[in-house]
């Protein structure tokens, strides 16, 4: 998932400057060993490099509905002249990899269990509807994955975030506590080490099996 992180920050920053807007599972390919992001088709370039002005805009809804964010499937016109323009930024793209992140660890996508496209996408958009998750080993995970799928995109979590949070970097979360009597630290636990690579691995080739819709 690290891996996914850093393939997408590359695509956001300059020179790029680009919202993916479709990211799911299967569009990313592991290429002897590294993950690789294809199928652009439906990516667009932001305008500016200003995090305030990163937005684009789309008059249709499109993406893989449950790995779609709320802005996505809402959205508004800003000035009412026209067809409505669905925003869309960064964040849009941490929703989507919180979702292969949530599908990671609970084995589906956030909103799988809903049936009915018109149900599925008003809950994507309800911030009243609370989505499930139950705890795991590593507390520091579930925190990212409901960071990630933190409805209002301006209190979203960002990537560059993410790649300082204790779950991906446990030892910068680490309290003296964690150090044994003799002063030096002692072995992480696996919930704190994460996954390795092999079982990362996989997982996404579990996930691409089954599909990513």
């Amino acid at each position: 998932w690290e891996q996914m992180l850093r393939a997408v920050h590359a695509i956001h920053e300059p020179p790029a400057r680009v919202i993916h807007g479709d990211l799911k599972p299967m569009n990313f390919l592991s290429v002897r060993g590294a993950l690789k992001l294809i199928d652009f088709g439906i990516a667009k370039t932001m305008l500016s490099d200003n995090p305030e002005m990163t937005k684009i805009a789309r008059e249709n809804t499109v993406g893989t509905v449950n790995y779609m964010s709320p802005e996505a499937i809402s959205g508004g016109d800003d000035d009412g002249d026209g067809p409505p323009l669905l925003k869309q930024g960064r964040a849009s793209d941490v929703w989507s990899l919180g979702c292969i992140l949530y599908q990671m660890v609970y084995g589906q996508t956030p909103f799988a269990r809903i049936t009915g496209m018109i149900p599925k996408l008003h809950a994507i958009t309800d911030p009243k509807h609370e989505i499930p998750m139950p705890p795991v080993a590593n507390p520091h995970l579930t925190a990212l994955i409901g960071a990630c799928l933190e409805r209002h995109p301006h209190r979203r979590i960002t990537i560059a975030e993410i790649l300082k949070h204790p779950f991906l970097r446990p030892a910068a979360a680490a309290t003296p506590a964690s150090k044994g009597s003799g002063g030096a630290e002692e072995p992480a636990s696996p919930a704190q080490s994460g996954l390795s690579a092999q079982q990362l691995q996989g997982l996404l080739e579990q996930i691409q099996k089954h599909g990513a819709n």
